[in-house]
């Protein structure tokens, strides 16, 4: 599997961001990636507290070294609230679309708690 930056290399302008291209290492492999994008990140409720909490955001969420880190960061606490709360039942990718589900339909409170917390 190809890390953010590999893909970023292509050089192509739809892939300049992590949403976008998380969403196609997702895609490509849902057992071990997720999507991160703006709405996830609004989960980082405490600066440094969880991996998104380190997260470098602008107008768009760019590939730099310490985003991939945080994306990889986030990518694995998926992977632990899989192992500990549901016995590795879920792949990544659901657990970060349950969060994303959360966030859009305005239960970002909840999804902060649940996330902060996990």
């Amino acid at each position: 599997m190809p890390s953010l930056r590999e893909v970023h290399s292509i050089k192509m302008p739809e892939y300049s961001g992590i949403s976008f291209v998380s969403k196609i290492l997702a895609f490509l492999d849902p057992q071990n990636y997720c999507v991160l994008d703006q709405q996830l990140a609004r989960l980082a409720n405490m600066p440094g507290a969880k991996a998104l909490g380190h997260l470098v955001r602008g107008s768009q969420i760019r590939i730099t070294k310490k985003n991939q880190s945080v994306y990889d960061l986030w990518r694995q606490e998926c992977q632990e609230i899989s192992n500990k709360y549901f016995r590795g039942k879920f792949r990544v990718v659901d657990i970060e679309r349950g969060f994303f589900s959360m966030v859009q339909n305005e239960k970002l409170s909840l999804a902060q708690k649940i996330y902060s917390n996990a």
